[in-house]
């Protein structure tokens, strides 16, 4: 018998293969203001962060200064040209959505992400699971994205409203990405890591109470 009794899923690199359209836009979009984004920079450096926290942190290392109204900008181009991008390039992780539909038989699901929550909504709707979560908890939502633990701390009060006996050692959190494992770890949450994004050695360090390689193994915890 699981010992849990909510589950709380990140989102990007989770639920939809997406990170590689999201490197891409955030490229295009910080090239036309003459600052380069590699590759190799945004998977080790800047992956789980929110549009406005990949943004301050790449003008951080330029030197440069944003203002709130160049901010608000960008986030909306990278926005405007998200949804024509994924559109074309939808893919879920293999057996995401199976496992997403037969836990909500058992527990309640949230999802905190520090993606928009139009993004959210759109790929949930394609896949018809938006009506299986709440909260969603989207950088919208909170003032700090991941590492900081506010998203989770937020989304563990909205569900322990409906279920006052819950606790965060029975409340497990899925995630892919370092930023969203410290998180979750900061809000006091079990964590199971999948490594769809980083591998086994890279996640280690951080000391997930669980390390999987797809959905069907998660299955055996719960």
């Amino acid at each position: 018998m699981s010992s849990f009794k909510a589950l709380i899923f990140d989102f990007n690199g989770l639920i939809v293969d997406d990170e590689p359209i999201h490197c891409e836009l955030f490229q295009q979009v910080l090239n036309d203001e003459d600052i380069q984004l590699t590759e190799k920079d945004y998977w080790e450096s800047y992956l789980g962060f929110d549009d406005k926290g990949l943004i301050t942190a790449v003008y951080e290392r330029e030197g440069k200064k944003i203002t709130p109204k160049k901010m608000g900008e960008l986030i909306h181009k990278k926005n405007e040209l998200y949804f024509p991008t994924l559109k074309n390039k939808l893919k879920f992780f293999p057996g995401v959505l199976d496992f997403i539909r037969d836990m909500k038989n058992k527990y309640p699901l949230a999802i905190v992400s520090g993606a928009l929550f139009s993004e959210i909504e759109f790929v949930l709707k394609e896949g018809d699971i938006l009506d299986l979560f709440d909260p969603i908890i989207a950088a919208d939502h909170t003032k700090h994205g991941k590492p900081d633990p506010e998203g989770y701390m937020v989304a563990f009060a909205k569900l322990k409203k409906e279920m006052p006996d819950l606790l965060p050692e029975s409340t497990l959190a899925l995630e892919d990405s370092l930023a969203g494992i410290e998180a979750a770890k900061r809000a006091q949450l079990k964590v199971a890591a999948l490594t769809h994004t980083y591998s086994a050695e890279k996640i280690s360090p951080l000391k997930p109470d669980y390390l999987f390689d797809r959905f069907d193994q998660v299955r055996t915890v719960l």
